[in-house]
Parts: structure tokens; sequence; C-alpha cells
């Protein structure tokens, strides 16, 4: 019997008593278990056998049993187990301790209270049972084997019978096709917001024409030709009129003499899962914070340019206050770079670190290359070096050579060799009368702008990551008011954003540079040589900081995906808001039975994605978000699929046709942002060199209509939509997109992926682009063998069409044994492979992009 101090402990939520062997007898003692969520989910949920089973017993664990969250549940078969597998551990430091005294005095009086004050922990990893929606859906094809699906349990997980693609090869294998019932969750990782969404559900052509009864079609039709259905009706529970979207994913099929018509996919919904920081804009940026950032650029003299004024969030301005440090403090660099060219001492720098004597001709290039980075610094455009400037005509007794303005950056790389051979003869000269006196003068310069900059880079990081937000229960009344200021200050500056993310990924990046700086008396002293260890643990703090931000996004843009597969990912809106504290917990949705991801693991950059979005992808999401879904997936029996992700964003999820991404922009900024008059700079060279495409010609003709447009005309003038890599806008090359119709370039990837798993490999519409050999031009046999739509012996492209296939900027293709792989393309259609013109891919998406710009040419004004 416990004694009243044991029934205390044992009486609270983590308290446990288990008997332990100490050498001569079992002997009681009281633990307590490491996980707080234990007792609420598992332990804590002991009750009767006829309770419900549910893998844990939290809101996920209860949407993926079906059950109602104010309900009783139970884990399921936890408690049925005959033992469980714990683990007895106790503090490292306190094991470490006792072990250091041990060794030094043996086992006194104060090693033995030192072990009787260890604090013992129990964990155990449970044997959860996995029960789910895709299991649910499996118990309905308990029967014959044919009528199984072929997504099937294996040892308790789910996966892809192997029987049923043992024929077919590559992009012919069945994937999720032919499940009637089906409903699938699509995700597409972002990077404007964690994930785009999309829900189908696959409908038997029996369930589409009685959804479709008695409603208006819109577009497309249900006959065999047809790849797309469109129908509207009015909402029952909102009164508003609503476009519902089918597209076809199986052919017909003909068995025993009867024609069974092919099923059909509809879009239930799509949503963005948006975390802290990507729901909306970041806070407006203080007038003090504005004014602060303008002194930095002031003290380190970039000069801002009126056409590209700071931010007004502060978001942007705080990656803006870092870009501008980062690019100052390389010019800083310069200065030492410089002083130490001029030093008599100095030694020619190899690649490695190693260094070695100047020659005479190696000491006058160097020189010339030192006067090449002082012209660089007193003669910028966009910064601003007095003192530069000055000592050049008065240490150098000569000016400055001149440079034409509104130089682009190629004319102005090619005359800064003409500058070099200018500075030659300068740099001989200097060499033959020696240049000490020109290294101390530099030497000076660089240690009195160094002082500034550890103050610098404090009030940066204090900025960034701001120390003292935690309430003390000790602090002074005096000091509550500024604490309380700093708090509110740190709040919506990005949250788990990816612009977050490299912001205090480029701060630290900031910090090193500086601690490696160069050195006037040797570049190199500040550079960690092999076994040196002083940046081991520099800026550990950051570090920190950067990690856990990206490893919360990586946990929480999981929760997200997996509550909304589970149909419980609606956040109610609270007073006009849709942020609150704590997730949903009541199901609103039908479950989903499986997740399909894009394949990030032998991920390449997208020509469709800007270089930046393309390497923040490959941080952190190449497998991190999958790793965390295949778990939750696995618990709670949601199947995990992933699809190649090429070319899902240059297809319209809704018709099936191709398009181009664009983004709309305002006729102010058209005319004045520096990006689109360097693109219609670009497109006039062109057009001048008879070189030029169907876009330079639309941007040419938006510049003169708007330049010569009457005063305030623009004001009224809805956005103009251009295509640009990386859009956030879709256009397909349809007749619908005169209008002006477009979809979210992201929820319309999301679509495709999910699109992609369900399209049935037999059925010609899932095929609008075919992999062939260049040689022959029929489709290879490792990646179309065993579909049933193609033709032995037919060839997709004709003789002299071929092209072979190019790497990246051009390059040729690595070998691929005998032959190379090429794509044909066509409209995608319910129609016959043999039947239609298959095109190259230069061809196709050629005039792709002609249909695409005369639909924007019509929706921007330019034609009638």
């Amino acid at each position: 019997k416990p004694t009243e101090a044991e029934a205390k402990w044992l009486g609270t939520p983590r308290g446990i008593r288990l008997g332990l062997w100490n050498g001569e007898s079992v002997q009681p003692m009281e633990l307590r278990w490491s996980s707080k969520r234990l007792t609420r989910d598992l332990v804590g949920q002991v009750g009767a056998s006829n309770m419900a089973g549910v893998p844990r017993a939290d809101r996920l664990g209860r949407a993926a049993g079906g059950v109602v969250d104010t309900a009783s549940v139970r884990p399921a078969g936890l408690f049925e187990l005959a033992m469980w597998n714990g683990r007895l551990q106790a503090p490292r430091e306190q094991l470490d301790a006792l072990a250091a005294r041990v060794r030094s005095y043996g086992w006194d009086d104060r090693a033995r209270s030192m072990r009787k004050r260890l604090k013992w922990l129990l964990t155990f990893s449970a044997k959860l049972e996995c029960c789910g929606p895709m299991h649910t859906y499996l118990d309905r094809f308990e029967g014959d084997e044919p009528s199984r699906p072929f997504v099937a349990r294996k040892g308790g997980e789910l996966g892809i019978r192997h029987d049923v693609n043992e024929s077919r090869k590559g992009n012919a294998k069945l994937i999720l096709s032919r499940l009637p019932g089906l409903r699938v969750l699509s995700v597409d990782l972002g990077h404007r917001f964690a994930a785009a969404c999309a829900v189908w559900q696959v409908l038997t052509a029996k369930q589409l024409a009685h959804e479709t009864t008695g409603r208006s079609l819109t577009r497309g039709s249900s006959d065999a030709q047809s790849l797309l259905l469109h129908t509207r009706h009015r909402d029952p529970a909102t009164g508003r009129n609503r476009i519902t979207i089918y597209r076809r994913i199986g052919t017909d099929r003909v068995t025993g003499g009867r024609t069974h018509p092919g099923p059909w996919a509809r879009l239930e919904r799509q949503f963005l899962v948006k975390l802290q920081g990507e729901e909306g804009p970041t806070r407006k940026a203080a007038p003090r914070e504005r004014t602060a950032v303008s002194d930095l650029e002031r003290a380190v003299g970039r000069l801002r340019d009126a056409g590209a004024p700071l931010p007004t969030d502060v978001g942007g301005l705080m990656a803006e206050a870092v870009r501008t440090s980062r690019l100052a403090l390389r010019r800083h660099g310069d200065a030492a770079r410089i002083a130490y060219a001029f030093s008599p001492d100095a030694t020619r720098q190899l690649p490695g670190g190693g260094s070695e004597l100047h020659s005479a001709e190696s000491r006058v290039d160097a020189i010339r290359e030192a006067l090449v980075r002082w012209f660089d610094l007193a003669r910028g455009d966009r910064w601003h070096h007095a003192w530069a400037a000055e000592a050049w005509v008065r240490t150098l007794e000569c000016d400055l050579p001149t440079l034409p303005a509104d130089l682009t950056p190629g004319a102005r790389r090619r005359m800064r060799g003409s500058i070099e051979e200018q500075l030659a003869p300068l740099a001989a000269r200097l060499v033959a009368r020696g240049t000490d006196d020109i290294h101390r003068m530099w030497e000076a310069h660089w240690r009195d702008l160094d002082g500034e900059w550890r103050p610098r880079l404090r009030w940066l990081r204090d900025w960034i990551l701001p120390r003292g937000l935690r309430a003390d229960k000790k602090e002074a009344p005096d000091h509550s008011a500024e604490r309380k200021n700093r708090r509110r200050a740190a709040r919506w500056v990005g949250g788990l954003s990816l612009t977050r993310i490299s912001t205090v990924r480029e701060l630290y990046q900031l910090q090193k540079a500086f601690a490696m700086r160069p050195h006037p008396g040797d570049l190199r002293q500040n550079v960690s040589a092999r076994g040196d260890d002083r940046f081991d643990k520099f800026g550990s703090s950051v570090l920190l900081v950067m990690e856990r931000l990206r490893t919360q996004r990586v946990k929480q843009t999981a929760s997200r995906i997996i509550e909304a597969a589970l149909g419980i990912g609606r956040a109610p809106v609270i007073h006009g808001k849709a942020r609150q504290c704590k997730r949903p917990r009541i199901q609103v949705d039908a479950p989903c039975h499986v997740i399909v991801v894009e394949n990030l693991r032998s991920y390449r950059p997208d020509e469709m994605q800007t270089r930046r979005e393309n390497r923040q992808l490959l941080q952190w999401a190449a497998g991190k978000v999958r790793d965390r879904l295949t778990e939750a997936c696995r618990l709670h029996g949601v199947y995990l699929r992933d699809v190649q992700p090429n070319y899902t964003s240059r297809q319209c999820s809704r018709s099936g046709l191709p398009g181009v991404r664009c983004q709309d922009v305002s006729v102010h900024d058209f005319l004045t942002k520096a990006h689109w008059a360097r693109m219609t700079d670009d497109a006039v060279k062109r057009l001048s060199e008879g070189g030029s495409d169907s876009l330079d010609a639309m941007l040419l003709d938006l510049r003169v209509l708007w330049m010569n447009a009457p005063s305030g005309s623009a004001a009224r003038q809805r956005p103009l939509r251009i295509p640009r890599t990386g859009g956030d806008l879709f256009v397909a090359s349809g007749p619908q997109s005169r209008e002006g119709a477009c979809v979210q370039a992201d929820l319309n990837a999301a679509a495709n992926i999910g699109l992609r798993a369900l399209l049935d490999p037999d059925f010609p519409g899932r095929w609008w682009y075919v992999p062939c050999d260049s040689s022959t031009g029929l489709p290879t046999d490792d990646r179309c063998a065993g579909a049933a739509c193609f033709t032995k012996g037919h060839a997709l492209l004709e003789e002299g069409l071929h092209e072979r296939s190019r790497g990246a900027k051009g390059r040729e293709p690595s070998s691929r044994g005998a032959r190379d792989v090429v794509n044909a393309w066509r409209d995608a259609s319910a129609q016959a492979v043999t039947v239609g013109e298959w095109m190259g891919h230069a061809q196709y998406w050629a005039g792709v992009r002609k249909r695409v710009i005369r639909h924007l040419r019509l929706y921007n004004g330019l034609e009638s």
C-alpha cells in the first residue's frame, strides 16, 4: 500500500510507480512520464472496451476514427498489448557529474546523495494501431480478388499491389486510377504560401449524370470525346451561383458486349495553406524604423533610386537593411584589398589560401586591379564614396576616368576592360615610385570605418531578433512599458514565411562575413584555417532561431495538410479574421483517402520559378515535409503517394489546355519600375535586330499606348496582364482567356498534381506529351510500355522533325546510350493518339505562346 506521499505523487497525471531491481531486491520507485501529451492522448484514455478506438485521442486521431470531438475514445489496441517497450533514463548532465564524482572519490556519502537526487524519467514508444479513411475505404472491397483495389494493406501499412503494374513501365503505370469513389487531396508545396491544395472526388458516369441533372452546362459535355464538363447551379447553403468542374479521367470500356462509360473526377474545393506571416502582409514599418534604415544607407553611402523607395512593410524593410549592409560590407572589404595591394610587403594570393612573392608583372597587375576597385568605389552610380574620389585626385594627381550615364550591365562590364587598359600606365608609374604612403592612407581609412561596423551589426541583430521579450516576474515596474513596446515591435514581422527565414539566414551570413572580413595587413587574417575551431559556435543563437523557424514551418505545414485531408482543416472566421490560437477540431468535410504530393527527391530547378524560389525550395522542402507527412499518414490511415511534378505548372487543370504564367501589373508600375523598363528595352533591342517574338511586340505596343495616353487615364485602367516566369496567375491558351480568365498558378498546379495520379494511362487524354525515340519518333518502351492507347509501330513524330533534347542553357545532354529521348506534344484530347498532329517541343510551345499573347492583347486593350 503506498504511503500518503506516494499516493499524492501517483495521483498526479504524470506520476507512476515502478519496481526496480537494486541488486538485492525489487524496490518500488516513483517516476514520472516525460511526455506532457502522453496522459492526455494515451494513458488518460483508459475506459470500457466498447469505446470507439482511435490512433490517438487527440483531434487528428478522433477525425481519423470518424469520432465526434466530445465523444469518449480509447487508443485502439494499445491496452490489449501484453507489454510495452519502455526506457528508463536520467538527464545526461546528472549522470556525467555522478560519474566524475565516483571516478575521483569513489562511492562516498556525496556520491550516494547525488544518486538519490537523480531525476529518473520513463519513456516508451507506443505501438499504436493505425486506422483511418483509407482503411475504411478498403473494408468495402473485402470480397473476391478482382473486386479489390490495387491499393492494399501490407503489414498494417498501405501500398500498391505490384501485380497490377507488372507489364507497365514509366508513365504508363497505374497510380490511383480505376478506384471508384476515391477522394484525393493533392498538394503543391509553394513559396508565396506553405502549400496549395485541391480535393478531387472520383465519380462514375452514373453518379455524374445524377449530379448534373437540372444544372445548366457552361462548358464541355459528358460525351465520350469531351475532356471536361462545367456546370452552374445555385448553392442552397450560400444562395450564390456556383461553377462545378468535372474532368474525365478514364476511357470507356467494353466488357461482355456492353459499353461502360469512363469515370470522371469532380474538383470539390481548392484552398491555400497559410502559416504565420503568410496570412497577410507584415505590419507597417514605424517611422523610427524607416528613419534608422535611411540613416544606415546614408552612413554607408548608398544612393536610393527615386523609382525604388524603401519598402513600407517591416518584413521588406528588414530584408532591404540586411541587403544594404551586405553590399556595404563588400565595399568595406574592397577598401582592405586596396590597402593590401599597395603594401610593399604584399604577396600574390593563390587559390586555396596559398601565397607567393610578386613578380614584376604580377605586381603591376595587382596595382592595376586595386586602381580599378578604387575607381569603382569613387564612381559608383548607386553608391557615394566622396573620400575615395577626393583621395584619387589628391594622391594620384589625375582626374577620374569618366563613364557614360545609363549604361546597361553588359556595357558596364565591357567598359571596365577599357578602364583597366587606361589605368595600366598609371599602375606602372606607381610601382616605380613606391606605394607605401597610399597603403598607409587606405589602412587608416579602413580602420576608421571598421570601428562603425560592430555597433551597426548589433543594432541590426537586435532589431531583427530582439531579446528580452519574455515576461520577468521580478522586473521593475518602470521597465514594463519599455518591454511591452519591444514585444509590440516584434510582432507581425514575418512569422514562418520564407522571406522571414531568408532574412534571418542572411543576417547570420552577414555576421560571419564581418568576422571573416579582409584585413589590410593580411587578407586571410580572419579566415579560419584547417584545425581552427573559432567559428564552430559562431552565431549559434541566430542559427538556433533559423533552425527553429524552419523546423516549425515543416511541422506546421505537414500538420495543416493532414488535418485538411481528415476534413477538419477549415479555420472558423472570428470577428472577420481567420486567425486564431487553436486549430479547428470539428470535422466539416468528408475525409480524403489519399494525399498526393510532388516528388521532390530528384528535384531540379524549374524555369517557371525564380532562382531564389528554387534555392529556398531545395533548402527546406526536399523530403522534410514528406517525412513528416509519412509519419502522420501512416498513423491516421491516409495513403501518401508522390508523382512527378514536371509540366504541372504549364497545363490548365480546368480544361487540359497548355498555357503561360502571368502577372498583373499596374500601368504606373509598368511605366516606372526598373524591371519592366528593362524588359521593354530588351524587347525594343530584339525588335531592331529582327529576332523578337509576339511578347516583345506587345510590350512595345503597351509602352507606346500608355506613354501617349491622356493624363489620368492610367489610374482608371485595370492592371495589365503580362507573361512572367514564376508569375502568380496562369492563363490558358483557350478562348476563355480572351475575357481575362485565369486561375491562381499554385492552385492550378495542385489540381494538376491530383489529376496526374487519377488519370488512366490507357486514356488518350492522359498523354498530352509522349516521350519518344529521337531517331524513330516511336514512344519509348521504358516510359510508355503497357499503355493500351498506343499502336505498336506508329511514330508520333515524322522523319525530319525530330529534335535532340538539350540541357540547361542549350548545352548538349549527357549520352543516354545509343539514342536520345524527346517529347512529342499535342493539346490534350480524348481522341486516339493516332489522330491529330504531334509536334516537337520548340514548335509546340512557340504556338502556345502566340495563342496566349493573342488573348492578352485583347485583354490589355491593344486589339478589339
